[in-house]
């Protein structure tokens, strides 16, 4: 199993810079999510797969990351698409929308976080799969911290977490989402259970090009590996 994992990584590394996971999540197909080499427990981050092509068969199409901490997704297990928001549908522990309701409205700051883990801009530059189990959970808290979902150390009112202090000086830059980063909301097949809301990207037309290229090596290591077996 450790090998198949290394091989599939190995595959997908080469294409991984600057955009290569664009995740064009189609929200009329269910969604499933898969388990990252090197990803902490709890948190983030996984591969969303959705059917693809003729046969229906389930490709890695991008990376996620958790929203929220008090909802769950169970990797492998198949969802409906709720929607694709900027915000999620149902809150999370602390971040329910002051105006009411349980939208919680995406941070640029969570937004942030994202957009640069996913583009390999964290970390001097490291590509998203590269990165160590440590570095997936600093991101993961930063992701959290921004949106409300648990508190985070101050040292004289700069954030410990490094991620989170580079998300909030980028913002007081200037720094908007502007509809890069989006909320994926899955809810269960029968459409009773809201499930862990996801960031994922929105995909820009100069990028998909890149994240054709890189998910046919994914699949066709995939395909190899399914005949091997």
């Amino acid at each position: 199993m450790r090998k198949t994992t290394l091989f599939l990584v190995i595959l997908i590394l080469p294409f991984v810079g600057s955009s290569a996971f664009a995740d064009p999540v189609d929200p009329s197909l269910n969604v499933k999510f898969g388990d990252v080499p090197n990803r902490p427990n709890p948190g983030g981050p996984f591969f969303v797969l959705q059917p693809v092509g003729p046969g229906g068969a389930w490709e890695v199409i991008g990376l996620s990351m958790c929203v929220e901490k008090d909802e769950y997704i169970v990797l492998g297990a198949e969802y409906a698409v709720d929607s694709i928001l900027q915000g999620a549908t149902e809150g999370g522990i602390a971040g329910e929308d002051p105006a009411g309701g349980k939208y919680d409205p995406l941070s640029n700051e969570a937004a942030w976080v994202f957009y640069n883990f996913v583009t390999g801009h964290l970390y001097g530059g490291i590509a998203a799969l590269s990165m160590s189990s440590a570095q997936y959970a600093e991101i993961q808290e930063a992701i959290w911290c921004a949106e409300n979902e648990q508190a985070c150390s101050t040292n004289n009112g700069t954030y410990v977490n490094p991620v989170l202090a580079a998300a909030t000086a980028a913002v007081a830059g200037g720094w908007v989402n502007n509809g890069k980063v989006s909320v994926l909301n899955p809810i269960s097949l029968d459409r009773t259970t809201q499930k862990q809301s996801q960031l994922v990207l929105t995909p820009e037309p100069s990028t998909l090009l890149l994240l054709g290229a890189g998910l046919f090596g994914f699949a066709a290591g995939s395909r190899v590996l399914r005949r091997k077996l």
